[in-house]
């Protein structure tokens, strides 16, 4: 069935059309989720699309963000041999590196490998100040081995830890943070 608003081949039985059109009144309402990827709108409604199989993502990142932190201060270990003193250098450096990453273009070399981004609610990179923000709670939250963020974005509906309800930020796929910044 063929939209007389938006032009858009619907199913034969479709009660409305993705844009929001409804065939039997002939009025229009709010557009639907048919799926994440007939989304359009803000990050907050992409994220709510997303499945519980999100956090093995996020994780995934962790990993390879963690592993590149623990590569890079390896050596610096056998220098100062007091595993404290390293132990708060790589806290350190994986705070700066969050904040960096993350806050200025939305994306760390983890994300970069398992295909996320975070942006805030119009889909551009959060900034410095949300970056910070993100970052705040990472210490408490974060950890490779036991996470509670990963509990708090899957009990969270749009799919966020608490440093990003805080920094009002999201973390999409890639090909999702394209599409939302595609113009209408």
């Amino acid at each position: 069935m063929r939209c007389p608003k938006c032009r858009n081949e619907n199913p034969p039985r479709a009660p409305r059309c993705f844009c929001g059109f409804v065939f039997p009144t002939g009025l229009m309402t709010g557009t639907y989720l048919a799926g994440p990827h007939d989304f359009v709108g803000d990050a907050s409604g992409i994220a709510r699309s997303y499945r519980a199989s999100v956090v093995a993502y996020r994780w995934g990142a962790l990993m390879v963000d963690t592993l590149i932190a623990v590569g890079l201060l390896a050596p610096l270990y056998l220098v100062v041999r007091d595993w404290r003193a390293w132990v708060f250098l790589l806290v350190v450096t994986q705070l700066v590196y969050f904040l960096v990453l993350e806050g200025g273009w939305g994306i760390t070399l983890g994300k970069l490998a398992m295909g996320l981004r975070v942006v805030d609610k119009r889909g551009r990179a959060p900034g410095l100040l949300r970056g910070f923000l993100r970052t705040l709670l990472r210490p408490l939250e974060v950890n490779p081995l036991l996470a509670p963020a990963a509990v708090v974005v899957l009990l969270s509906r749009s799919r966020q830890r608490l440093g990003d309800m805080l920094a009002g930020t999201y973390v999409l796929f890639a090909d999702d943070v394209r599409r939302l910044r595609e113009p209408p």
